[in-house]
């Protein structure tokens, strides 16, 4: 059975705060072309121990959701290389699916890149009848990763780092849409199934209403005058939360009885997957920014009302994923109450 997602032309509903003078800034994502993708079957691939896929001497694009350029290929290429230093065992598998991509690692790309491509395949696929497996690479093991793999019924094997990998007939499965972009019926179905999947409670352990994701423990991509926006969280009943803190079925438990969540961009906004229907977002965004849009797009998809508040770099030259941000706590409060008051 092919892997095959249709073209399509998504619309997305306007932020329910939005200002003229911010219209830029989503104009790119109100109404968009999702291209057509279907999968590329590899006769006699390899996986390396790093996790990338070849076949002979050449990388397979569709293992990247980004355009990588011959900068980024050459580095792939060397990674792949230099595992092998540590080559221990070979594995031969007969038929097998390969489903992440070179930002996968992360908290986002996991649930929204790669399980989103195993809620359509677990729909329309038949893997365990076709005696297919899916690979995971060895540096995908992460407790967020493992825990949630087990919601799906799939044949997996976990690669070792030591180990290279020979598919006879490898099926490379493609994103299925640009990255910060989702297919809104699946996206969907992969909420309610990461919801009803866990062994959680809804009336047990600590549940929020409001949630406020703080980054203040983070390496990087922190509001350095967090302080002021504290008491103005506290006046609207928000409760504070490091996620870095906490396990993740302790995350997962926090976010199931959340109404609201606000946080600066980043992978803590992943976490609307689990709030409850119609609940309301409010991302803390760079001032200007019109590209990373990933987390209104995927609160559109989700049905959940969607805010901003804007934010001012620490440094003009870093990129959006690096910087320190600002924020004046008065536009910060008028936001949050917008969002508060707001009925319907």
């Amino acid at each position: 059975m092919n892997y095959e997602y249709p073209f399509e032309v998504v619309e997305r509903k306007a932020p329910k705060c939005l200002m003229p003078q911010d219209e830029s800034l989503f104009g790119n994502e109100l109404v968009r072309e999702l291209p057509a993708v279907s999968e590329t079957e590899e006769a006699g691939a390899w996986v390396f121990p790093s996790g990338h896929v070849l076949k002979g001497l050449a990388l397979n694009r569709k293992q990247f959701n980004i355009r990588v350029g011959v900068k980024g290929s050459f580095k792939a290429y060397l990674k792949a290389l230099f595992s092998l230093l540590k080559l221990r065992r070979l594995k031969k598998i007969d038929k097998a699916y390969y489903v992440t991509n070179s930002n996968s690692k992360n908290f986002f790309h996991w649930f929204l890149d790669v399980l989103q491509k195993l809620e359509f395949m677990e729909r329309n696929y038949r893997v365990a009848a076709e005696k297919g497996v899916v690979i995971i690479p060895s540096n995908h093991k992460a407790d967020f990763m493992v825990s949630s793999l087990s919601a799906f019924d799939f044949r997996v094997f976990q690669q070792d780092n030591d180990q290279l990998i020979l598919v006879k007939n490898l099926m490379v499965v493609p994103d299925l849409a640009p990255t910060g972009n989702y297919r809104r019926e699946v996206v969907i179905n992969l909420r309610e199934r990461l919801r009803s999947f866990f062994p959680i409670k809804r009336n047990e352990g600590r549940q929020v209403k409001r949630v406020y994701i703080t980054r203040r423990n983070a390496k990087k991509r922190k509001i350095v005058n967090e302080d002021e926006l504290l008491p103005v969280l506290s006046k609207f009943r928000f409760e504070v939360i490091d996620m870095d803190a906490l396990s993740f079925k302790q995350q997962v438990q926090v976010m199931l009885g959340a109404e609201m969540l606000v946080s600066l961009h980043g992978a803590g906004l992943t976490h609307m997957l689990w709030m409850k229907d119609r609940g309301k977002v409010l991302e803390i965004r760079a001032s200007g920014d019109g590209q990373n849009n990933c987390y209104f797009t995927l609160a559109s998809d989700l049905e959940l009302d969607y805010y901003y508040s804007l934010a001012e770099k620490t440094d003009a030259a870093q990129s959006t994923q690096r910087a320190d941000y600002i924020i004046d706590a008065k536009h910060f409060e008028a936001r949050l109450e917008q969002m508060v008051e707001h009925i319907g």
